[in-house]
């Protein structure tokens, strides 16, 4: 299907490149990773979980130069060094747009879905719990519903991404051939079998299969289609249906796709779900949380709806992006807990202060992706300054991920040094406590000048948001800022001479000194 493939390097972790002649778009990829894929002349083989069809299809590009650029695949499910195959998206920006009509469609089909779902489970009073009412909603459908309901148990991103690409590709309308002549004979097994089925009260393949044979039979059929939905179809279902919601959201594969996990419920895990959730980025089906504290869990699972585990290494087992949310003086103990369930596919995000990557990636064992964050407390309000570094082992695809978690509750940036972030810690990681601090004078000064407490602290708060605004939108400096506002021999400039003669600046740059050191020295122990 891909007709021009440049000879192009391949191995292990290395990012691969394809010049885009003829063909580009979305791919789903598997290489195998060996000595002889290192041969620049040995072709990308393409498969995707034995399947080779598909996932958005392929865009066709005109062939005059300027459009001949290379594409960059990146490694989407990381298997870390010794991985034996590496899964590969090639994205052309160029290749989907989404008009207002497609966003039309996509909202009004699942509202006319959850809005039928909905009216008519609340008609269904007293009803039993069996086959029969689980198949069949006792009985109470009229025929276009049970159309309806046949064709969307069918129905899935292998049919809306998948065929819809092959036939937005080269294939073209051939590609509903298979659905149309299984529709006919769905009418005519429901005009002929389904009667006979229905008499005997077997609603589904194993209930025939032990009908015609025996119960042993029925459970190798039962076992044999859960291995292949959770090995072949699952898998291929999840990835396109990330694949989209990235085109559409700009949202992360791995956000899309895998469950994010989080050890320690406390203040910051719980900003990071809301935020998480709020934005779109992730639902409580893909969120997972572990604490000590049992009420803390059930508090979080009530109001997010999420899934929790008393255990850590639970935590581990099903997710694979891990948040370290406890404090520093209890990550080594979490950090021994969960080692031998750490494998190179999770990525490891801590957020305890002062703790080095090199430390967790030592306790860990060895070549994990490790990536340290340091948020602060404004992230519980959406307005959190989170700065982050990458460890020896983790890749500019982790940093990335990172970047769009943290960015759902606040700002996020990203340094190369690490050395860096014990200065970002005594800054922006303990910052908000200068300003309360600040906050507390200027609501004792204003009391002190014959103000009540409640005006005060209200004046008080809506000066420091309104300086903050004025900071983060004119992009002029505080120290121009500050001169507008400073006439000479004014009210501004009484009180600023007074906060100069106290000290005032060098207090805030000997508690930014302090609070570093003392997130260096954390780091030591």
């Amino acid at each position: 299907a891909v007709r021009s493939l440049d000879p192009m390097p391949v191995g292990r972790n290395e990012r691969t490149y394809v010049r885009d002649e003829e063909v580009a778009g979305y791919w789903f990829l598997r290489r195998l990773c060996g000595d002889g894929l290192r041969d620049h002349h040995q072709s990308l083989t393409r498969e995707a979980f034995g399947a080779s069809w598909y996932l958005l299809g392929a865009h066709t590009l005109e062939s005059h130069e300027k459009n001949r650029n290379v594409h960059e695949f990146h490694s989407m499910f990381h298997g870390g060094r010794d991985s034996e195959w590496t899964y590969l998206v090639a994205i052309n920006s160029n290749f989907m747009h989404i008009a207002p009509q497609d966003i039309a469609v996509f909202t009004g089909f699942f509202t006319i879905v959850i809005g039928l779902s909905v009216w008519k489970s609340g008609k269904l009073k007293g009803c039993k719990e069996d086959s029969s009412e689980f198949f069949l909603a006792g009985r109470g459908l009229t025929w276009p519903l049970i159309g309806i309901s046949i064709v969307a148990a069918n129905i899935s991103t292998e049919q809306m991404v998948g065929m819809a690409g092959q036939a937005a590709g080269n294939v073209g309308l051939a590609v509903s051939c298979w659905q149309l002549l299984g529709s006919v004979f769905i009418v005519l097994v429901s005009m002929t079998l389904l009667p006979k089925f229905l008499r005997a009260g077997i609603y589904t393949m194993p209930e025939y299969l032990e009908y015609r044979y025996n119960p042993a039979t029925r459970a190798v059929m039962a076992v044999l289609t859960v291995i292949i939905y959770a090995v072949v179809m699952l898998p291929a279902v999840l990835f396109s249906g990330g694949v989209t919601l990235r085109a559409i959201t700009g949202m992360e594969l791995s956000i899309a796709v895998w469950l994010i996990g989080l050890i320690g419920a406390g203040n910051m895990a719980s900003a990071l779900m809301r935020g998480l959730l709020q934005a779109g980025l992730s639902s409580p089906a893909t969120l997972i949380a572990s604490d000590v504290d049992k009420a803390k869990l059930a508090a979080l699972k009530r109001q997010w709806k999420i899934q929790t585990a008393t255990r850590n290494t639970a935590v581990v087992e099903a997710a694979k992006v891990l948040v370290l949310a406890v404090k520093p003086q209890d990550l080594d103990v979490v950090l021994q807990e969960i080692r031998g369930s750490i494998t190179p596919q999770h990525l490891v995000i801590s957020i305890a202060a002062g703790v080095p990557t090199s430390k967790i990636e030592f306790a860990l064992g060895g070549d994990v992706r490790v990536l340290r964050a340091m948020p602060n407390t404004p992230a519980l309000v959406g307005k959190g300054m989170t700065v982050l570094v990458r460890g020896r082992y983790a890749t500019a695809a982790d940093v990335k991920l990172g970047l769009q978690i943290f960015g759902a509750v606040g700002d996020a940036v990203d340094v190369e040094d690490e050395r860096m972030l014990d200065a970002v810690t005594g800054l922006s990681g303990s910052g908000p406590a200068y300003v309360y601090l600040f906050a507390e004078g200027l609501i004792a000064g204003g009391v002190a000048a014959g103000l009540t407490a409640a005006l005060a602290a209200r004046l008080t708060f809506q000066t420091i948001a309104g300086a903050a605004a004025m900071l983060l939108e004119t992009g002029q400096r505080p120290e121009d800022l500050r001169a507008q506002v400073s006439s000479p021999g004014g009210t501004t400039l009484a009180g600023l001479s007074e906060l100069h003669r106290r000290g005032f600046k060098d207090a805030l740059v000997a508690a930014v000194v302090a609070a570093t050191r003392r997130s260096q020295e954390l780091g030591r122990k």
